[in-house]
């Protein structure tokens, strides 16, 4: 049995507790002006979600959130076409992210793309009872009543937003002497740095991998503070806008990205990938002052977590067994050097500062060799 119509006639929060409430196991095909999407039900739950919409696809969502860089996906995209395995599953075996990070992403991918259709003002639905797709799919358990709450919510919220941009071809400029307050929320933030006065909402969307919602809202807090004014289109959509954008772009979107993915990292305390995402960020963009600013907080954090840890300048590392049974270690150049240097006698501090390496490294190192049982410290 299928069942057909039209989001105009039957809303898609009346047709998604619908299918709820009868338990239906199949597939809901929704077809809007610009993208088709798939929402993959059993008994009455939804399972998975699929879209034709590149910005919905796994890794662009990943780029998106900063779990990930655009290095990253490309590496995995490169190993799926070689091996045809599931994007996702690539990404936790090259380290990028791990299982339960998956499994998250995947649930608020999912909710991400129902969430789109919420805001289509037409399109047509086709429900195709107990037909489930024989493709590779990550089960998932989603809230059908939260996905519905927070849809029509967003429905409200983007009539509100209209109201401000009307369109999406609208251009958004900062305010000259405005300065962001401390609070303002880091993604608002690291947008209003993306505001040139030049690139429209369209564009500002594509350069985050985003979608025009999110992007959008986020500059309607930006307004509501004051910071951004909000200019009428000059023109046209150019037809080869992401083909300029990359050349506008200069690297700087990959900067905003790496920052935020650093900022993840911290809060993960990954600290070693966190540190690495900053050096190359400085590699990236050396003397930017935005990457300046975040280094020197990777830095401060981490030696402060380091100092928790019992990793502290003053103390002196000893190696837990005799350097000649540590041959067989397989230890890192680093780890090595810093192995190298411990006599029983020089302190953290000293060691760190005859290595060629950064003090962070040397510390992470130390950390690295204190979880591995190869030295402790004396006071």
């Amino acid at each position: 049995m299928s069942l057909n119509g039209n989001l105009k006639t039957m809303g898609l929060a009346d047709l998604l507790q619908w299918l709820t409430h009868s338990r239906k196991t199949g597939t809901l095909l929704l077809t809007g002006a610009d993208a088709e999407k798939s929402v993959f039900l059993e008994k009455g739950s939804i399972i998975a979600t699929a879209s034709d919409d590149p910005r919905e696809y796994l890794g662009q969502f990943l780029v998106n959130f900063g779990y990930i860089t655009e290095e990253e996906l490309r590496k995995a995209v490169e190993v799926q076409q070689e091996f045809n395995m599931l994007l996702g599953k690539i990404l936790v075996m090259i380290d990028a992210i791990n299982e339960e990070e998956l499994q998250k992403l995947m649930r608020l991918k999912a909710e991400e793309s129902i969430y789109d259709a919420f805001l289509w003002e037409e399109a047509e639905f086709t429900f195709i009872e107990d037909f489930l797709p024989a493709i590779q799919m990550v089960p998932l358990q989603l809230d059908v009543t939260r996905i519905i709450m927070e849809g029509l919510q967003r429905a409200d919220e983007w009539r509100e937003i209209r109201l401000m941009l009307p369109k999406m071809e609208c251009i958004p400029r900062r305010l000259p002497g405005r300065t962001a307050p401390a609070d303002l929320d880091e993604k608002d933030r690291l947008l209003l740095d993306l505001v040139d006065g030049r690139r429209n909402v369209l564009e500002l969307a594509f350069l985050r991998r985003a979608r025009e919602f999110n992007t959008a809202k986020g500059l309607y807090h930006l307004h509501r503070a004051g910071l951004v004014e909000i200019l009428p289109p000059t023109g046209p959509v150019r037809e080869t806008a992401h083909t300029e954008l990359r050349k506008m772009d200069e690297g700087g979107v990959e900067i905003h990205r790496m920052l935020t993915r650093t900022s993840i990292l911290l809060k993960k305390n990954e600290w070693e990938k966190a540190w690495q995402t900053i050096q190359h960020a400085r590699t990236l963009k050396p003397g930017d002052p935005q990457v300046e600013e975040k280094f020197e907080q990777v830095q401060s954090c981490i030696l402060s977590e380091m100092d928790k840890l019992g990793i502290q300048a003053h103390r002196i590392p000893e190696l837990t067994r005799p350097m000649t049974q540590l041959a067989g270690e397989n230890v890192s150049p680093k780890e090595g050097f810093v192995l190298s240097r411990i006599n029983g006698q020089w302190d953290v501090k000293a060691i760190a500062a005859v290595s060629p390496m950064h003090a962070v490294d040397s510390f992470l190192v130390f950390h690295a060799l204190k979880q591995r049982e190869l030295i402790t410290f004396r006071d």
